[in-house]
């Protein structure tokens, strides 16, 4: 059976992290990730940008690589500082 992990976080310190109320994470890159996962089937998940990232979204270009995400975005944004990725190729099971 393939899973789908639908909340995680990236904390990458190569990129930008904020304290936030007092609150400053520990490091857990995507390499972390995937070898604490390991065994466990997951296939693709939903990385999501913490507060402690604030609205930057740099560190996610590459944990989004085999992942789908969503971040903090400031109320008004253009659309060319979004960017897609491809989707994770999960099968759809009707159970």
């Amino acid at each position: 059976m393939q899973v789908f992990d639908t909340h995680f976080h990236i904390i990458d310190l190569r990129f930008r992290v904020q304290e936030n109320q007092g609150f400053f994470p520990p490091s857990f890159p995507a390499p972390d990730y995937q070898e604490r996962t390991k065994g466990l089937g997951i296939s693709g998940g939903n990385v999501v940008s913490g507060s402690f990232q604030g609205f930057d979204t740099v560190f996610m270009h590459e944990a989004l690589r085999d992942n789908i995400g969503t971040a903090n975005v400031r109320k008004v944004f253009f659309d060319n500082a979004v960017k897609f990725y491809r989707p994770c190729q999960m099968p759809v099971y009707n159970e």
